[in-house]
Parts: structure tokens; C-alpha cells; sequence
């Protein structure tokens, strides 16, 4: 049971780390402290463990191609595409009212974008937000939740960081 495990776990390391089309241009923020020990946790092997951290920081999406502007302290923790958008988990230390409060004034300025209270989102469109909508991936969502140091989404990340995160929080762009 327990190499299944570890084999599940490596899947999924593979899986997000390598999900997403390298971008150009400067990264939107830095890449989230991983765990030291990550090739042994996992039963990997190093070069496997460090390729899959280079091709991570090679996937950070450049701020031109995130579209909005990004908290200070934030980091990249992985991201991906979904059907005609792209997306960027980043975590911050900051609690999710202050991540929420950042965005409520950065966004103010830039046309199109909306809160939606209803379901906890920041939204780019011009038309009220539906479930559908939402769930289409077809729009630029932020999305902000509280994050907790057991989140299976932190498997990687060093354990000293992981402590002390607070915000995960997910912008979805074009």
C-alpha cells in the first residue's frame, strides 16, 4: 500500500508539474519553497524530484499573461489549463480578507472586472455571474479561499512555509 501511495503521489507531482505550456516573460512571482527532501519523501530519485522543480519554475506565467496584478509575497504553487483558460495556484501568507481587500482595490481600476459576492469571486465579464458561467472556465476568475497546513495541494511545499500560509488563491486568464 504504501508504494502505491508513493506512486499516486509521484503521478500527481508529474501531473502539475508539468501541466502547464511554458510562458515567456518574467514570472508573475516565485516559485513556493519545496520541501528538501522531496525525492526521498516520495521514494523518487533526485534527478526526477529536480527536473520536475526546474519545469515548474520554467511554467510560472509571466505577469503580462496573468493580466492582473499579484499581492507582494505571493507564490506560485502550480497551475494548468482548463478547456480555453489557463490558471496559476498561487499561496500567500496574507489572509484571505487581505488578499480579497488587495484585489477589491487593484481591480477597481481595471475595466470589467466585478465582484460577485454570491459565490466569492472576483469575475472579468459584463454580464451578472451564473454557476454556469462559472463552471464553463470560458471567464477570468480570481477565486480566494482560506488555506489550511494539511491542504493536499502543499504536498510539496516545505513544511516550515507550509506553516505559516494562510490564502490560496487561484486566477483563472486567457
Amino acid at each position: 500500500m504504501r508504494k502505491l501511495t508513493h506512486f499516486c503521489a509521484s503521478v500527481v507531482l508529474l501531473v502539475m508539474f508539468l501541466s502547464v505550456n511554458a510562458h515567456s516573460g518574467d514570472p508573475v512571482v516565485p516559485l513556493v519553497e519545496i520541501r528538501a527532501d522531496m525525492a526521498d519523501v516520495y521514494e523518487i530519485p533526485q534527478e526526477m524530484a529536480d527536473q520536475m522543480i526546474n519545469e515548474m519554475e520554467g511554467r510560472i506565467p509571466s505577469a503580462g499573461r496573468v493580466g492582473v496584478p499579484v499581492p507582494a509575497g505571493a507564490r506560485y504553487l502550480g497551475g494548468g489549463r482548463m478547456q480555453e483558460m489557463e490558471y496559476a495556484n498561487l499561496v500567500s501568507r496574507d489572509t484571505p480578507e487581505a488578499i480579497q481587500a488587495f484585489y477589491l482595490g487593484a481591480l477597481d481600476e481595471m475595466p470589467g472586472w466585478q465582484w460577485c459576492e454570491k459565490f466569492d469571486v472576483f469575475h472579468r465579464s459584463d454580464e451578472p455571474l451564473t454557476v454556469q458561467k462559472l463552471m464553463s472556465f470560458t471567464i477570468p476568475v480570481i477565486e480566494i479561499k482560506e488555506l489550511s497546513s494539511d491542504d493536499p495541494m502543499l504536498i510539496t511545499v516545505d513544511p516550515d512555509v507550509k506553516a505559516a500560509l494562510n490564502t490560496l488563491f487561484q486566477i483563472t486568464y486567457r
